[in-house]
C-alpha cells in the first residue's frame, strides 16, 4: 500500500500521468505500438494506470489514500493535470506534417489523409478532455455557488447587492 499511496499523491500522480501521456505520443513509441501488439497493449495499460493514479486524488474511495478535500484544491488540480494532455492534443491539431510517419503506411479510411486523421485525433482528445474538465469543474464549482447563495454575508442580500446605507 505504501507505493500505491505515494503514487496517488496529487503532484506525483500528475507527474506520472503527464510523463506517460507525452511518452505514449512520441513517434518511436507510436510506431512500436502500431507494429507490435504487446507494445500497443503496454501503452494502453500504462495510460489506464496513469489515469487511475491521476483521478484517484479526486475520486478515490480508500481512506488510506485520501481525496483532495478543499474544493479550490480540486479545481486547481483538475486544471493543472489537464495542461500536458492539452499540449499533446494541440500539437496534433496544428501539425504541419504527419508526426507519425507509420500512419502514412496504413490504408486510408473515410477518404482522409494521414495528416487530417491525426488532426481529428487531436481534436477528439481536446473535446473529450475539455468536456471532462468542464464537467468536473462544474460538479465542484456549482455546489460552492449554491452554498454561497444560501448563506449570504450580513452586508449583502442573496444576489450580492449591498443594501442602501451599508456602503
Amino acid at each position: 500500500m505504501g507505493v500505491f499511496r505515494r503514487l496517488v499523491r496529487p503532484w506525483v500522480a500528475v507527474a506520472v500521468f503527464s510523463t506517460v501521456t507525452v511518452a505514449t505520443h512520441l513517434p518511436p513509441l507510436v510506431t512500436a505500438a502500431v507494429r507490435s501488439g504487446p507494445a500497443h497493449l503496454g501503452q494502453h495499460a500504462a495510460l489506464v494506470l496513469a489515469a487511475v493514479a491521476v483521478w484517484w486524488p479526486l475520486l478515490g474511495p480508500l481512506p488510506e489514500a485520501p481525496r483532495l478535500a478543499a474544493p479550490v484544491h480540486r479545481l486547481i488540480y483538475v486544471f493543472l493535470q489537464s495542461l500536458v494532455p492539452s499540449v499533446v492534443g494541440s500539437s496534433l491539431i496544428w501539425a504541419r506534417a504527419v508526426p507519425y510517419c507509420v500512419y502514412e503506411e496504413l490504408p486510408r479510411l473515410w477518404g482522409i489523409d494521414a495528416l487530417e486523421d491525426q488532426r481529428w485525433a487531436g481534436t477528439i482528445m481536446e473535446v473529450v478532455e475539455g468536456g471532462l474538465l468542464l464537467g468536473f469543474m462544474l460538479i465542484v464549482f456549482l455546489p460552492l455557488v449554491r452554498r454561497e447563495l444560501r448563506s449570504p454575508s450580513p452586508d449583502m442580500d442573496r444576489v450580492g447587492r449591498v443594501p442602501a446605507g451599508k456602503d
